[in-house]
């Protein structure tokens, strides 16, 4: 879908790239640039490096860790309404929601903020302030682990 989308907006304007952590693709679409997979010590770097961090999924998805990632880096997130991630991803604050499976919908919020740089550092940077202060390990152990242990601990 993000492909199709991609797909859409080339035929408008050819002023992106579209970075893609994987080691190949059945494409030779000239916006397309593989990335390669990935460690967890490199991905942040990658989508730092990078505009704005598209998860465009399908799947019900508890959470969204791509999308805490990407908030972590510091950069909007757009991604689908669905599952987890309309809790992580603030619609127009931390970035843009979009109903899945709709390419027009996503090519939509990728040229939105293209055409707005300060709106998409806006938005990273209101991602990174809610991710320090809610996506941390120091926070989530602090917030969810410590109640839960002190409850099994008395008892309750």
């Amino acid at each position: 879908m993000l492909f199709e989308a991609c797909c859409q907006l080339w035929a408008e304007r050819q002023d992106f790239e579209l970075h893609v952590t994987a080691d190949s693709l059945s494409s030779d679409a000239p916006f397309l640039r593989l990335r390669g997979w990935q460690t967890q010590e490199s991905l942040p770097k990658v989508m730092a490096d990078c505009h704005a961090v598209i998860v465009p999924t399908v799947a019900q998805e508890a959470l969204g860790r791509t999308a805490v990632e990407a908030m972590g880096a510091g950069r909007p997130v757009i991604a689908s309404r669905i599952g987890g991630l309309p809790f992580v991803v603030t619609d127009e604050v931390t970035g843009l929601l979009f109903e899945p499976e709709d390419s027009a919908g996503l090519a939509h919020c990728i040229s939105r903020l293209m055409d707005n740089p300060q709106l998409a550092a806006e938005m990273g940077t209101k991602g990174r302030v809610r991710f320090l202060r809610e996506h941390t390990w120091d926070t989530v152990i602090r917030t969810k682990y410590e109640p839960l242990f002190a409850r099994l601990r008395s008892g309750r």
